[in-house]
């Protein structure tokens, strides 16, 4: 079994199910029964949910903020908290971001979805990590219609099956890579308004405008601007169809999208600015920042994104390759040109702008792969359409599309990354941190009243304790004037004691409980 031997056994059965599922799709569409689509949806959830499940604890960037933000925002999602209240006792600096109470860091639509999971499902990483499954899940049926109205119904069950088996957006609804979650549910948003485009443009039904603005509206609200992208494409159409006809009329279903995405993401823009006035200037000072400056220490030349497409799709020379056969396939139909301004350009725009701006991070350009592997399915489906055997067709379309998911999904290096190959580091981190979660777990008590301290053994360990428990939890120890105004206010105080870390003055106070911790597991 190899790496698999060291996975937990709901996993395995997910898994077991998504290459069950997988086969049946297979067989179906290729037999021509319409059953396939939801044997797809079947492996996608499957596959997904493997993934949601190989890690049982927060990772420490950046999925434990939103989760914790998530928790808080159970009770008041009109207020994202990162802690639940700070007790006056406890001096925190205002320029800490890591500490505070209101957390505006990031739009709120994506907490509200995992806010909701929990509070149907119970607080469990598994309900976390729903939303992004659900998203991803629908994402299939959403690429292969928009390759369906563009191409063909094989181009858009290629697709379909690129963009299932992306190791790097399975790694994000895991929580595994930094930004997680945030950009699981954005990517799939912004592909939800390319299919409602596409639909709007082959049914001129008025229903998927209203639809477009909901997804972009949500998309925003997500992770802001770039949640515009189907605005743009559409936007150069709009342009020419005006010059064309003189009139303009054709702007009117455009701004009737517009309008709606406004309404939805505008209102929360207002009211962080009535509500917390202060913290809401200085996050979007923050968040305009990001294209003049480096954020956070992220930083990049201009090459950064394209040296970076081996971690989001394959080795450099076979994805340039892939661009290379998907530009000349559009060329090689010119009545085309229409589809390869609406899938190409936001390609080109995403990597154009990002390499521009200051701040450089991986998923940035994560929001184009859906269009990128479309792209890659629309060459494969056409150059095998040049075969005219059947079966040579068949055997040839499966076996590329089969190589092109092994290097999309990378199975020994994505399972290896997750920690399952014994004698790496990555192991070894895999058991310290399920070590720090079963040990946070068992402190979960029914006191809305303790505060603990001293929760520094691993990075930010403070946010994933308020998670598993119902505590209060900081990373350093108090000074005794604060424990006494703790106490007098009915408190109930813990301290961390991880390899003898607690000061000696503590040590001695019989007030307080202290909780031995350490790194040692068999």
């Amino acid at each position: 079994m190899g790496l698999l031997e060291n996975i937990d056994l709901l996993p395995k059965v997910f898994l077991i199910l998504w290459i069950s599922f997988l086969f049946a799709a297979l067989f179906l569409f290729q037999r021509q029964n319409k059953f396939w689509i939801w044997a797809l949806i079947a492996s996608t959830f499957s596959i997904a949910s493997a993934f949601a499940l190989f890690s049982p604890y927060l990772y420490t960037w950046d999925e434990q903020f939103h989760a914790l933000v998530a928790k808080n925002g159970m009770s008041s999602p009109f207020h994202p908290k990162l802690f639940p209240h700070h007790p006056e006792a406890i001096p925190i600096p205002k320029d800490q971001w890591v500490l505070s109470g209101t957390w505006l860091h990031k739009q709120p639509f994506f907490t509200w979805l995992m806010a909701l999971s929990m509070k149907i499902f119970g607080t469990s990483i598994f309900a976390v990590r729903l939303p992004s499954v659900l998203l991803f899940t629908a994402m299939i049926p959403a690429i292969y219609r928009i390759g369906y109205l563009l191409f063909s119904k094989r181009t858009g069950f290629i697709a379909s099956l690129l963009v299932m088996h992306s190791a790097y957006l399975l790694g994000l609804l895991s929580g595994r890579i930094g930004t997680d979650h945030n950009d699981a549910i954005f990517i799939a948003l912004i592909l939800f308004s390319f299919w409602a485009f596409f639909e709007w443009q082959c049914s001129n039904e008025k229903k998927w405008l209203y639809l477009i603005g909901v997804f972009v509206g949500f998309a925003v609200l997500t992770k802001w601007l770039v949640g515009l992208l189907v605005f743009f494409g559409w936007g150069i159409l709009i342009i020419r169809e005006i010059y064309l006809q003189k009139k303009l009329r054709p702007i009117k279903p455009i701004m009737l999208s517009l309008v709606i995405a406004m309404i939805l993401f505008i209102p929360w823009q207002i009211y962080t600015l009535i509500k917390f006035p202060e913290l809401a200037k200085q996050e979007m000072g923050y968040n305009s920042q990001h294209f003049t400056h480096v954020v956070e220490k992220h930083s990049g030349d201009a090459s950064f994104h394209f040296d970076n497409i081996s971690n989001l799709y394959f080795e450099h020379t076979l994805f340039y390759i892939f661009i290379l056969a998907s530009i000349l396939a559009f060329v090689f139909i010119r009545s085309e040109w229409k589809k390869l301004i609406l899938i190409f350009l936001p390609v080109l725009v995403v990597y154009s702008f990002f390499s521009v701006a200051e701040t450089k991070m991986p998923s940035f350009t994560a929001i184009v792969i859906p269009f990128v592997l479309l792209m890659f399915a629309f060459a494969i489906d056409m150059y095998t359409t040049f075969l005219h055997n059947k079966w040579v067709k068949i055997m040839s379309t499966i076996l590329i599309v089969l190589t092109t998911i092994n290097l999309l999904i990378k199975p020994g290096q994505t399972l290896d990354a997750f920690g399952f190959k014994e004698g790496t580091k990555l192991y070894t981190v895999d058991k310290i941190m399920r070590h720090h979660q079963q040990f946070m777990e068992k402190q979960l008590v029914n006191n809305n009243k303790r505060i603990v301290f001293g929760c520094d053994w691993n990075r930010f360990a403070y946010i994933s304790w308020m998670f598993y428990t119902n505590d209060i939890a900081y990373p350093f120890y108090p000074e005794k004037e604060t424990i006494d105004k703790l106490l007098k206010e009915g408190f109930e105080i813990k301290l961390i004691d991880w390899n003898n870390s607690i000061p000696e003055n503590l040590k001695e106070d019989r007030r307080l409980t202290i909780l031995h911790y350490n790194y040692e597991f068999s």
